[in-house]
């Protein structure tokens, strides 16, 4: 019989009252076709006119008291309902979405299973008992609950969007948008559905797809605020940044709101736009005060204030991550056991973090430390990825797994310290450690400040990133290292001798300031500053990092404001990692940025040869500069204030002969300086290591720890 005649059977067996019979009709159809929309829409109709079903006005009263947000309410009126309707599977559905309001996963769940027991191919009990494992943190097993719901029913629009944010969640962007756009077809009229398509395509990089998602968006939803927001975060990822301010200009217009504030900043400081550089002291201390839950990364480079950093990050840890778990206890420590060491990053491929600590992995003692990397960020293949593989005992790729299943796999390991790499930094997954890791959880390198989060136990600085007049920044006991916080890699490539200076566009003779900075770093303070050096030395060029056309455009207006020609400020494109280090042979003199300092940049100066002048402010990444000077035995470099600076510059421009020398020492002693010391650098961590969790066995709370020196022994001189 076809698939029409088993339909029009079924129907008029419905219409006769043989209601038992046409639902067997119809579950034949979708035994044998299990897509049919048809006979789905039937069955779903013959459930719903049920004479076991309750009355629709009560379903309705049900639906209103939960819109209202009433769900114990809504609940209690289900769960008299189920009293006298009990083989109800839709009744028994709605209870288990009510529970699940009311954060009760038991109890929705065993609604959810009587649900399937009275009707086992309904979709939405099913989906409900994926969510239900989803809170719980079981993600695989949600995933095949949703797969199974869209297999009974391929047109349940929310079931299809539920199963895309699953795959979304675990960097499954592929497979995301395929879930997404399937929803968007059935429920065409959801302007979120259009906007999670453009988001996963802008993390699929497909910016031109993203825009073409968003625009019936901007169109049919003219006054909506979350689409103009969307489509500038989009054209800042495709740093159409001009594009991107007038979004958020129009998203600010609709609805004042902290985050757009804050991404407009961002913009302008990426695109050097110092029109707003008057009240940007009074805009940052407003942050904050109408949504809880900024992210921190952008205002680290806005102000040096580190209360105001503090503030912000403990913030964002109580409104965008779960409360920390538990302490996990220590391991009991057996004769001749090794200390397991856990990293967690998503950069562990051709990064910067890479950069620094591609030789740390390789030196750690093996005969005391058993060594995990956890990746979560994307794999490579390149020689940093595999240098990496080799060096440590446990690779692991945990990118489709959930922050607690992470956090228990963590546990399994045996874990005694994990340390994240992240922070607040794009791609981070802090809830990791909210989950608890290990017995003791540490934050370095990655974020430059504190997490203000009760679930770090340590944050790893140095004595002049954190010097005592600032420990209140941090919520975090602080591990201070003997040279620095930063490690860096001794076994990276020597730079090849600089090029002429005409095959960088710059003049042959004459002195070269340059800073290597992002250009959101740079702001009018140090600018004035360097539009007066180039003023008072003859002949001398600023050498700056490309970004954007419209960044350098305004960089040689401000210029031009200042008195100096524009064509002195040449733009360095983007290079590969050795290339860039050999260039900054033909530079003489870097000039750090104030409220930001060059990070990985200012040791890739130092390793090239190039000195460094710098200003240590007040917060961790506005001292690093300091931090690294002094590793190296330069601590002349630093100056004390705005005028010092300026007048340090100055002089060494004019002195030759000292710059050279110092060129010289940098050079000479590379392998020597504490540091580019790999070894002694892993030995001083390895002993904060030990330290920490000496105290932690021993039953103290973490508390500060200030790390001696300690001696490269014998064995690590080869």
């Amino acid at each position: 019989m076809s698939i029409e005649r088993q339909l029009i059977k079924a129907r008029s067996l419905a219409r006769s009252g043989a209601v038992g019979r046409a639902r067997d009709a119809l579950t034949a159809i979708l035994n044998d076709h299990p897509a049919n929309r048809r006979a789905q829409q039937a069955l779903a109709q013959l459930d719903a006119e049920a004479p076991g079903n309750p009355p629709a006005a009560d379903m309705a009263r049900i639906a209103a008291l939960s819109a209202e947000g009433r769900p114990a309410e809504a609940f209690a009126l289900a769960g008299g309902l189920a009293r006298r309707f009990a083989k109800s599977s839709p009744l028994w559905t709605v209870l288990g979405y009510l529970a699940l309001k009311l954060e009760d996963g038991d109890v929705a769940q065993s609604c959810f299973m009587t649900a399937l027991s009275l009707n086992e191919r309904a979709a939405d009990p099913m989906i409900g008992v994926g969510l239900v494992h989803h809170r719980r943190g079981r993600l695989q097993e949600a995933i095949a609950c949703l797969e199974l719901a869209l297999d009974r029913q391929p047109d349940h629009a929310q079931g299809r969007r539920k199963l895309a944010a699953l795959y979304a969640g675990i960097e499954c962007h592929d497979v995301a948008l395929t879930h997404f756009r399937r929803a968007l077809v059935l429920s065409s009229d959801d302007p979120q559905l259009h906007e999670d398509c453009a988001i996963t395509l802008m993390k699929l990089h497909r910016f031109d797809e993203a825009t073409e998602a968003l625009a019936p968006v901007l169109t049919r939803w003219p006054g909506r605020f979350e689409a103009p927001f969307l489509a500038g975060l989009m054209c800042a990822a495709a740093l159409d940044l001009p594009k991107a301010l007038s979004w958020f200009e129009r998203a600010d217009r609709l609805r004042p709101d902290d985050q757009v504030v804050l991404s407009m900043m961002k913009a302008r400081s990426q695109m050097a736009d110092w029109s707003e550089w008057p009240r940007q002291a009074d805009l940052v201390a407003r942050l904050g005060q109408g949504t809880p839950d900024l992210n921190p990364g952008p205002i680290i480079s806005l102000t040096d204030d580190p209360a105001i950093q503090r503030w912000h990050a403990e913030r964002a840890s109580r409104h965008q991550l779960p409360a920390a778990g538990a302490p996990v206890p220590a391991r009991a420590a057996e004769p001749g056991d090794r200390l397991r060491i856990g990293y967690f990053s998503a950069d562990f491929h051709d990064h910067a973090t890479m950069v620094l600590m591609a030789g740390l992995f390789e030196h750690h003692d093996r005969s005391r430390f058993e060594v995990f990397a956890y990746s979560y960020g994307r794999e490579d293949d390149s020689p940093t990825r595999r240098r990496l593989v080799a060096a440590v005992e446990h690779f692991c790729d945990i990118r489709k797994m959930t922050d607690a299943d992470i956090a228990a796999r963590a546990r399994m390991d045996g874990i005694d310290i994990a340390i994240d790499l992240k922070g607040f930094t794009l791609g981070s997954r802090l809830a990791i450690f909210s989950h608890r890791a290990a017995p003791i959880q540490m934050s370095w390198l990655g974020w430059p400040g504190t997490l203000g989060n009760a679930a770090f136990d340590y944050a790893i600085v140095d004595r002049v990133t954190v010097p005592e007049q600032f420990r209140a920044g941090f919520s975090e006991s602080l591990i201070r290292m003997p040279d620095s916080y930063q490690v860096n890699d001794d076994a990276r490539p020597v730079p090849a001798p600089a090029r002429p200076r005409a095959e960088y566009g710059l003049p042959e003779d004459g002195f070269v300031f340059c800073c290597f900075n992002a250009t959101y770093k740079i702001s009018p303070r140090e600018f004035d500053i360097w539009m007066r050096l180039l003023s008072q030395v003859e002949g001398s060029v600023l050498w700056l990092l490309g970004t954007t056309v419209c960044a350098e455009a305004n960089l040689r207006a401000e210029a031009e404001r200042r008195g100096v020609d524009a064509a002195r400020l040449i733009f360095a494109r983007r290079a590969p990692l050795a290339q860039h280090l050999r260039r900054q042979g033909a530079a003489d003199l870097f000039l750090d940025t104030f409220v930001y300092n060059a990070h990985t940049t200012c040791s890739d100066a130092l390793w090239a040869g190039l000195p460094v002048v710098t200003l240590p402010g007040r917060h961790f990444a506005a001292r690093v500069g300091a931090s690294l000077l002094s590793a190296v035995g330069l601590p002349e470099l630093i100056a004390p204030d705005e005028a010092a600076y300026e007048r340090l510059a100055l002089e060494l421009a004019r002195a030759p002969d000292r710059l050279a020398a110092m060129r010289a020492g940098l050079i000479a002693n590379r392998r020597t300086l504490a540091l580019f010391d790999t070894a002694r650098f892993t030995r001083n961590l390895e002993t904060a290591f030990e330290m920490s969790i000496a105290r932690h066995r021993a039953g103290q709370e973490p508390g500060d720890i200030d790390v001696p020196a300690s001696a490269i022994r014998a064995s690590d001189c080869g």
